[in-house]
């Protein structure tokens, strides 16, 4: 009965909120406001609440939804040594408590002050901003961010509710009580909950709190609400782009540690500020290039504009609004090509997709890889994918300004990853998604859209790829050439052209000249290394880009070739070629052409021989 008399009430006079008894809020009418003193006074079945951070663990025990937080806290562990030598913190709060549970280690709490931790008395204590001269461990640099108050229901009332529940979201924002740019949706990010303990050295490298100094390890950033590029999984930082960027550190031989940030415009800013080092799932933009500098591209896909299935809508030009993460690369080509659209920012491309299917924006936009993997795992079938844009997002890994000669190893590491190793690491995370529908009808649709987004980037990605293939011997052509060695600094160049080539077509046909062309090229392929860059460039002429190798080493390569070519039996028929070498450092168009200069002394000498130009 007494349940009874309050959804009664609750229809004639709209939600209470319960506040805390020094919480001041003004609400609508609609809305009755009911100060506490304690939470056995709070109906959280039907009514909504505001909690502070010292109910953390009410909310957490007792599975209520949290639907914003108010009032951002930042929790800083200050100390004068490195984390793995504290034992004795002061003034640890609720919130800085559940942080340091994730730890294997027992930590004594106390009362303490500044002068305290000056005079050594205590190891650490715990504050609200950066001190300088200290160790500054402050959670929110790995995702974890509280706050003083939060706004909560039962989780059945939120889904009764949802439309008050976005409603006094919204308003508390419009009133300024909390940052709209913060991660609110769950109390502690990613996993990391009271009863179940995380391993937190699976997210970030644990040489950040092991080593007394930590200068000497790249800082690498990235937002972890981007799947499938960067998401947490069982606890754990996984995606297309971490895997991507762990293989990419491996060949480089680089030693960083993972920092994540939940918020791509703080990762911008930890990169201008200096703060981080190197984010690797970015594209260059032109305001980026202020301060940041970019690796050569690693990976590439469309745009896609998923719209509800009933818009119609003839072309991009007529699209009213686009929700989009702010300041994503996307926010920027969209505004930049059409700037006539209205453009919704958000925190990430999920809740700019969740816009659309509540139909709060008209369109959402990112990349098709993200689009196809948030529909699927929302299980939202009445979207599509109306358009792909004339644009694409280039992978690139960005780095700070002074961090050229480590942009220029990890350009060498991304020669020497294989289309091989880059599909291996798609498919670990494309599959994935099929499997979290358990309805027959929605896991059939679902599975077709996914298989349809597959292809589409399969046909696009392959379609790009041959642009920059040769036909015939399926090794770059001048276009592939020319993007894969831009960026290169060091190195030695390798120039050749098959001897009297034809006259073997003249005498054989052209058809058994292609069969030369291709064999040629499979043996040099054969007998060079992975990170090497070779190109056909014109009819008979092939050119090989050794990067980070001296003149000397290139030439001894050069005439490994030559011996390759000319004990070759090129069915019955003797094939020979000729050889210029030169090297590079930072002028490498003036180095080909001394190459070229060289191959044209060892043709004029007899050809089947290598000549060099240093």
């Amino acid at each position: 009965m007494k349940y009874l008399l309050i959804f009664i009430a609750t229809l004639l006079f709209g939600h209470t909120v319960y506040v805390p008894q020094d919480f001041n809020i003004h609400l609508p009418k609609d809305y009755k406001i009911k100060k506490y003193s304690s939470l056995k006074e709070v109906d959280f079945n039907n009514s909504f609440a505001i909690l502070d951070n010292n109910d953390i663990l009410y909310i957490l025990t007792h599975n209520l939804k949290i639907i914003t937080g108010i009032e951002p806290q930042r929790e800083v562990i200050i100390s004068y040594k490195p984390f793995n030598k504290i034992e004795t913190i002061a003034n640890v709060d609720l919130p800085t408590k559940i942080f340091l549970s994730v730890f294997n280690k027992k930590f004594k709490f106390v009362k303490g002050s500044l002068e305290d931790l000056e005079d050594k008395k205590v190891d650490a204590i715990v504050v609200h901003h950066k001190i300088n001269g200290f160790f500054n461990y402050d959670s929110s640099d790995f995702g974890v961010k509280f706050h003083k108050y939060y706004l909560v229901s039962s989780q059945k009332l939120e889904k009764r509710n949802d439309s008050d529940a976005e409603f006094l979201k919204e308003y508390l924002i419009d009133e300024g009580l909390t940052n709209s740019s913060l991660i609110t949706r769950n109390l502690i990010i990613y996993g990391l909950y009271f009863d179940k303990k995380l391993d937190f050295f699976d997210l970030i490298d644990n040489k950040y709190f092991n080593s007394s100094n930590n200068e000497n390890l790249l800082k690498v950033i990235l937002t972890p609400t981007w799947p499938p590029f960067n998401f947490i999984r069982d606890n754990k930082l996984v995606g297309i782009g971490v895997d991507m960027w762990k293989l990419i550190a491996k060949k480089a031989g680089l030693q960083y540690t993972l920092i994540t940030n939940p918020i791509w415009l703080d990762v911008l800013k930890a990169i201008k500020n200096k703060q981080a080092d190197i984010s690797p799932n970015t594209s260059a933009t032109p305001d980026r290039k202020k301060y940041a500098i970019f690796s050569k591209p690693y990976m590439e896909f469309p745009y896609a504009i998923i719209c509800r299935k009933n818009e119609t809508i003839k072309s991009i030009k007529n699209i009213s609004n686009i929700a989009v993460g702010y300041h994503y690369t996307a926010h920027i080509e969209m505004k930049n090509k059409y700037p006539h659209i209205k453009y919704i920012g958000v925190k990430n491309a999920e809740e700019a997709i969740k816009l659309v299917e509540r139909g709060k924006a008209q369109c959402a936009v990112d990349i098709l890889p993200v689009v196809a993997y948030i529909v699927n795992k929302n299980h939202f079938v009445n979207l599509e994918v109306k358009y792909l844009t004339p644009f694409t997002f280039k992978f690139q890994v960005m780095l700070r300004k002074d961090l050229k000669d480590v942009r220029d190893k990890i350009n060498l590491a991304i020669n020497q990853i294989s289309e091989d190793e880059k599909q291996e690491i798609i498919n670990r995370y494309v599959s994935l998604t099929i499997k979290e529908s358990h309805n027959q009808f929605l896991e059939t649709a679902l599975i077709v859209f996914l298989f349809l987004t597959v292809v589409l980037s399969y046909i696009y990605l392959k379609t790009k790829k041959e642009a920059q293939i040769d036909e015939l011997t399926q090794i770059l052509n001048r276009r592939g050439f020319d993007n894969e060695v831009k960026n290169l600094k060091i190195g030695s160049i390798i120039f050749m052209d098959i001897d009297k080539f034809k006259d073997i077509n003249d005498t054989y046909g052209h058809d058994f000249g292609d069969y030369v062309l291709k064999e040629f090229a499979r043996i040099i392929k054969k007998n060079i290394r992975s990170s090497d860059v070779f190109a056909r460039i014109g009819g008979e002429e092939f050119i090989i880009i050794l990067p980070e190798t001296s003149y000397i080493h290139a030439f001894k390569v050069a005439e490994k070739l030559k011996k390759a070519i000319e004990s070759h039996d090129f069915q019955g028929v003797k094939v020979t070629a000729s050889f210029g070498v030169s090297e590079f450092e930072s002028d490498l168009e003036q180095a080909i052409k001394r190459a070229d200069e060289a191959l044209y002394e060892a043709k004029n000498s007899g050809r089947n021989q290598v000549k060099g130009k240093k």
